[in-house]
């Protein structure tokens, strides 16, 4: 007797991305802080994209404190923005221990 396999999708489909328009986030907090968790987030962004994209892109602003960091993403990743959420929180987790940290898509 053989195994039948049944692919079980959620919500359809994703189309590609299409253009991602690119501008400078903004930033707020220590320099070197946010280089760190910008450069750390950038691989994981880019593996649930499948696409290299650069950073002004998908990145709208990243606001760390002392406390609590927020990471505000481009309203243009579409379908994929739920993946690409889940996956920068979890990477923000390990790097900012005792921090409150919220992700959030731009408004519009």
């Amino acid at each position: 007797m053989h195994d039948t396999f049944i692919p079980i999708h959620s919500g359809g489909s994703c189309a590609g991305l299409g253009h991602l328009p690119e501008r400078p986030p903004q930033l707020q907090g220590d320099t070197k802080e946010l280089q760190r968790l910008i450069d750390a987030l950038q691989p994981v962004v880019q593996a649930e994209l499948g696409t290299a994209e650069p950073v002004g892109a998908w990145l709208r602003a990243l606001e760390v404190s002392r406390d609590e960091a927020t990471l505000v993403l481009a309203k243009e990743l579409g379908c994929r923005g739920r993946v690409v959420s889940m996956a920068a929180f979890d990477r923000l987790k390990t790097l900012l221990h005792d921090t409150d940290i919220f992700v959030r898509f731009e408004p519009g």
